[in-house]
């Protein structure tokens, strides 16, 4: 389950028969495999968005081929990569996530539900400073493997916009986008 299929989309047999005195046989051969979550739909947040709180909420959703609940993780850093000042909050552990497709459904919560996630009082973001967010999940009652994680999405939070508005102010947002058609 844990298989990135983008990388390894092939499968290849390979049998190694090493009893040189007899003649070796295949009776059978049986290859299993599971369906894993799909990869996270991010809606909210916007791609390069301003915001003005310092307690912002993301909101995505995904399904599971054997429509099991879904648990999610939600992570987000300064870092583009994730490698530094990353913070990660799951939904079975952790306050903030809301079922708004259906809101008396708690985690786990129904496959293909929206959902949003609120950064608590306690997680408040720097202001005039940006951030990367990314989502993925796992259907704790079936396969219990993590979906690859969702694309990252940049944000920065600004306390004295009054709106949000696409915002961009670093490198790695820049070489992320394409212009086309001006």
């Amino acid at each position: 389950l844990n298989l990135d299929t983008l990388t390894y989309n092939q499968i290849r047999v390979r049998a190694n028969f090493t009893d040189v005195g007899g003649s070796p046989r295949l009776a059978d051969w049986t290859i299993e495999w599971g369906l894993r979550v799909n990869t996270p739909t991010l809606t909210k947040l916007f791609d390069n968005e301003k915001t003005s709180t310092t307690t912002p909420s993301f909101e995505f959703y995904t399904t599971d081929p054997q429509n099991d609940d879904i648990t999610y993780q939600v992570s987000w850093s300064t870092d583009y990569d994730f490698l530094t000042s990353s913070t990660t909050r799951i939904s079975d552990t952790h306050a903030g996530f809301q079922n708004i497709t259906t809101p008396p459904d708690t985690q786990p919560f129904t496959s293909g539900n929206t959902i949003r996630f609120g950064v608590q009082a306690a997680d408040a973001l720097i202001n005039n400073t940006t951030y990367w967010w990314r989502v993925r999940a796992k259907d704790p009652t079936g396969g219990n493997a993590y979906s690859p994680w969702s694309t990252r999405r940049s944000f920065t939070v600004d306390t004295s916009s009054a709106v949000s508005t696409w915002f961009q102010t670093t490198d790695a947002q820049f070489n992320l986008d394409t212009l086309s058609g001006t």
